[in-house]
């Protein structure tokens, strides 16, 4: 299999087009489908590897199965900052508003991520923790958000225009991965563009309560996220990207539906009373 140095620049900027095209039909297609739904599953749906799924299917591609996995290694960081730069937005909404409460959320995601990176956090087994106890903080604080409906569907013009934002982010990180070597092209992948995108249309379209609403499914649906990183992290190098970005989704989602089942038990387990 061929390098990204050693593809011809034309078939390169094809696989650029192509993380464009795909990465960006894939996000907006699944926020869409979760407008439909209640708020808390459309962030089940944010939550899932969307972007980075995508991102580290392309760095494989156009470089190597070997190059992805080794992107994979910092995601769990990266996925632990992009919860944090939710509720960053949420935090300083108020007091800002939607456009600049995004901006300081994203600096503040970049400035972390790039930190971890510069710390050179490459072992997936300590980032997986260290998202773990996020998580854990995460969806202990989200159970006394509000759960409020979306009261109308996303129009043309705002599914294309996540679809744009997002397959931008997604081009950029195949570039990155290329440019600034495969560490930075998992930060770039792990973007957070469906946040940003969500929360906009949320917050702008709706309410901040239905943003919040949103959020509270943010954390469980990361799981998925970090299984797939694992998953890829362990698949891609012996079974090459397209046979373990199947098996990865896969376990992604199982991982989702089996926590949702977990947790659905203990909130309505009763224990038996004293005789």
């Amino acid at each position: 299999m061929q390098t990204a140095d050693n593809l011809p620049d034309n078939i390169f900027l094809l696989q650029i087009l192509g993380s464009f095209l795909i990465g960006g039909a894939f996000i907006s297609g699944f926020i869409s489908l979760g407008e439909r739904l209640d708020a808390k599953k459309a962030g089940l749906f944010i939550g899932l590897p969307i972007v980075s799924a995508v991102g580290l299917f392309f760095i494989g591609l156009t470089q190597s199965p070997v190059a992805a996995a080794e992107a994979a290694t910092i995601m769990p960081l990266t996925l632990g900052a992009g919860l944090l730069f939710l509720f960053l937005f949420l935090k300083m909404h108020p007091k800002i508003g939607t456009v600049k409460s995004i901006f300081a959320a994203t600096a503040a995601f970049c400035i972390i991520s790039a930190a971890f990176v510069y710390l050179g956090f490459n072992n997936i087994i300590i980032n997986g923790a260290i998202y773990l106890a996020i998580t854990a903080i995460s969806y202990f604080h989200v159970r006394k958000f509000p759960e409020k409906q979306a009261e109308f569907h996303a129009g043309k013009r705002e599914i294309a225009a996540r679809a744009v934002f997002a397959g931008l982010i997604i081009a950029a990180a195949v570039v990155a991965a290329k440019t600034f070597g495969n560490l930075w092209g998992g930060v770039l992948a792990a973007f957070p563009a469906t946040y940003i995108a969500t929360m906009f249309i949320a917050a702008e379209q709706h309410s901040i309560d239905f943003a919040k609403s949103i959020v509270k499914g943010a954390p469980i649906g990361t799981t998925g996220s970090m299984a797939y990183y694992l998953a890829v992290n362990a698949l891609y190098p012996s079974y090459g990207i397209i046979v373990g970005t199947i098996i990865s989704y896969a376990i992604a989602v199982l991982t989702v539906v089996i926590i949702l089942q977990l947790l659905n038990a203990v909130q309505h387990y009763k224990p038996s009373a004293s005789p």
